[in-house]
């Protein structure tokens, strides 16, 4: 196969696109026009990326398109731009394996079998790594394993060998362990987090979310649920930017909130989603947020993950306030 170049990636997405039944008409190598069966012609501003986007990568982009789409043509459908792609932050073309994702739909996605069984088992295995990689990323110093393994949930021999893992990630200071490069590590770490997984409830309440937020979370203590606030409420303690749009609670057991003042809803309608994460270092990790407005706190990685999928239009710059408010160490 011949090696791949910007315009082959192209060329060869521009026919994926046309077998997905999406018709291209005026534009260019920056820019076109598309017209797909769930969405009327709309303009596209073209990104072009050999290797899967990284997090960092797509909020800059995002950030600097305005008043169209944003559609991108790569190699492989990564992780962090499929999951974009899923909510309708961007569009997505990729080549292998062919995938079409347009206004959150996908138009055509044929299987990868090897990359979703290397995936699952990933996910089953790598709860204490990331939780490890959240905690040296948050960490405004050096820190030993011995340090590290309660607050990340794990023995100490299990943050030996995730460190096994994380080789050319972090360096080894005098007093301990710290991220070589802690954007390169939070991109790392973001790209191959698959959210904190589980079982959710969704809820519907007539009260602004913050307040929603913490009459779900006071009741769901009261019913022994430990409740972890994430998502715009908690981004909007963390580095306030937007009004917050919905709530994201994780519980650690079922919580029926009607007591609480909340109606059952479907997903698109609810306001408020109860989550029983598989994921079950959100607890630890979160010991290092504390409870900076009074309540609890998902860890700033986890509410971040929760912001970027959050709905509305700005969630993209809330998304780049929080993730510099991270690296910057105010948090």
């Amino acid at each position: 196969m011949d090696a791949l170049t910007p315009s082959s990636i192209i060329t060869r997405g521009l026919d994926i696109l046309r077998r997905a039944g999406v018709r291209t008409s005026a534009g260019n190598l920056e820019r076109m026009s598309l017209a797909a069966r769930n969405l009327p012609v709309f303009e596209a501003s073209i990104k072009v990326t050999i290797q899967p986007p990284t997090p960092s990568r797509i909020l800059t982009d995002l950030s600097t398109t305005q008043r169209v789409r944003l559609i991108y043509f790569t190699n492989k459908p990564g992780a962090a731009v499929t999951e974009a792609a899923e909510a309708g932050l961007v569009d997505l073309v990729a080549l292998e394996p062919a995938t079409v994702i347009i206004g959150r739909e996908y138009l055509k996605r044929e299987p990868d079998k090897r990359r979703n069984e290397r995936v699952n088992k990933h996910r089953k295995n790598a709860w204490g790594r990331w939780a490890v990689e959240r905690v040296l990323i948050l960490s405004r110093q050096p820190m030993g394993q011995t340090d590290i393994a309660p607050l990340a949930g794990i023995s100490q021999p299990a943050v030996s060998n995730a460190f096994q893992h994380l080789q050319g990630h972090i360096v080894r200071r005098p007093h301990g362990w710290e991220p070589e490069d802690r954007a390169a590590l939070l991109d790392k770490w973001l790209d191959e987090y698959p959210g904190p997984g589980g079982a959710s409830t969704y809820w519907y309440g007539l009260d602004a979310p913050v307040r929603q937020a913490r009459d779900a979370a006071e009741y769901a203590e009261s019913m022994e649920g430990e409740p972890l606030i994430s998502g715009d409420v908690a981004a909007d303690t963390y580095a306030p930017w937007r009004l917050p749009n919905r709530v994201q609670l994780y519980v650690k057991q079922s919580v029926d909130l009607t007591d609480a003042g909340f109606t059952p809803a479907d997903p698109d309608s609810a306001t408020l989603v109860a989550t029983i994460p598989a994921d079950t270092t959100l607890w630890t990790v979160a010991r290092m947020a504390g409870r900076p407005d009074g309540h609890p706190l998902a860890d700033p990685l986890i509410t971040l993950w929760d912001l970027m999928r959050s709905p509305g239009p700005d969630a993209e710059e809330a998304s780049q306030r929080l993730r510099a408010a991270i690296l910057g160490g105010s948090l």
